[in-house]
Parts: structure tokens; C-alpha cells; sequence
């Protein structure tokens, strides 16, 4: 990849492999890390909102609260005394 001028800042062209395994496309953000150990950047596509709330989704599904579940508020703040 070049370093390329682009206004008062430096840009970089993700070559066409890259743009098809990260899945991004043009509007799309990404987060890099540097890789210190292979002199590299890992490159991520940063997940939409609608993404995040899906996976809350699934995981929200993960742990069912039983039709019959009352929370009590004094048996919660109770801390075990009787």
C-alpha cells in the first residue's frame, strides 16, 4: 500500500483483496492496531449500531428469564440476612 497526500492529511488505498475479506465498503469505518510483533497493522471494520444490537440480541436470547421470574427488590438488597 502507498502513503499518498490528500488534503492536509495522508491516506492509504486498501488494495480490492483487502476491501473483499474485510467486507467494507465506501461510508464503512475502520480501527487498526499495530501488530508490534510482525511489524504489521490489523486492520478491522468498526461494526455498525444495528450490528452491535444484534449481538446484544443473541446474547440477551443465551440466558431466558422463566415467564414466572418476579424480582423483589428487598430480597436483592437483603445481602443474605434474615
Amino acid at each position: 500500500m502507498k502513503v499518498s497526500k490528500w488534503g492536509n492529511s495522508l491516506a492509504i488505498r486498501l488494495p480490492a483483496e483487502v476491501i473483499d475479506k474485510l467486507g467494507v465498503k465506501e461510508g464503512d469505518e475502520l480501527t487498526f492496531s499495530p501488530d508490534y510483533q510482525n511489524d504489521a497493522l490489523r486492520f478491522q471494520r468498526k461494526k455498525t449500531l444495528d450490528e452491535m444490537w444484534k449481538r446484544v440480541d443473541e446474547i440477551r436470547d443465551q440466558f431466558k428469564i422463566p415467564s414466572d421470574y418476579k424480582f423483589d427488590r428487598e430480597e436483592a438488597n437483603s445481602r443474605g440476612k434474615d
